[in-house]
């Protein structure tokens, strides 16, 4: 279904031959906007530099979900909290350091799914 155009009041001498045109239209009841393009290599400019965007953007979020980074920022949780026990000469630092590392492991694999599914609904409300 193509949308039908509403008028938006602007002749159309004031486009310019380069410029891409918009105007307002309705589809299924809902106002939506409609773009002519006239430069299809703009368009396909566009076009590929989003899906480079949204490429960059899952790689992102592959890495922050994934469990190379979880191990990593475990690792290195156990050597901060391990040299700070070190340094204020604690008895048993290397015992004592997993209980920081612990925690996290804990908190990242069960409570992170449950608070973000709560966090999901709230948003909702």
């Amino acid at each position: 279904m193509l949308p039908q155009r509403i008028d938006s009041g602007k002749s159309d001498d004031s486009s310019s031959e380069n410029d891409d045109s918009a105007s307002m239209a309705t589809l299924n009841g809902r106002d939506v906007v409609v773009i002519e393009i006239k430069d299809f290599e703009a368009l396909e400019e566009r076009v590929a530099r989003i899906e480079e965007r949204n490429r960059r953007v899952e790689l992102d979020k592959a890495f922050e979900t994934s469990y190379t980074r979880r191990i990593i920022v475990t690792l290195i949780t156990y050597g901060i909290v391990l040299a700070f026990l070190i340094s204020i000469k604690s008895p048993k630092p290397y015992l004592i350091a997993l209980i920081p590392t612990g925690a996290y492991v804990l908190s990242n694999l069960s409570v992170g799914k449950r608070v973000k599914k709560c966090w999901k609904k709230c948003l909702n409300c």
